[in-house]
């Protein structure tokens, strides 16, 4: 994977900006633990807190309402991947 460096006017050193695609090569490489709770945030790697209680009750009862509403014309994904931009 090659990543390039950039600078500012001045020569100062500016941070790297992951695309999605840098993302999934870290990844496939074993950059990160395999239990790692990160996700790729405009650009910037962002280590995530454990899912907590009232976090896993909402999402809970938001399904359940979403799959309720949604039966027969889409189907509902809960918590898994997408890809809103080229670095997210």
């Amino acid at each position: 994977m090659a990543v390039t460096t950039a600078t500012t006017a001045t020569g100062a050193p500016t941070p790297h900006r992951f695309t999605v695609d840098e993302w999934d090569e870290l990844g496939r490489l074993g950059f990160f633990h395999e239990e790692a709770r990160v996700e790729l945030i405009e650009g910037e790697i962002i280590d995530m807190p454990p899912i907590g209680d009232r976090h896993a009750s909402c999402v809970d009862r938001l399904t359940r309402l979403a799959v309720l509403r949604a039966e027969g014309v889409a189907t509902v994904r809960v918590q898994g991947p997408v890809r809103p931009s080229r670095y997210s």
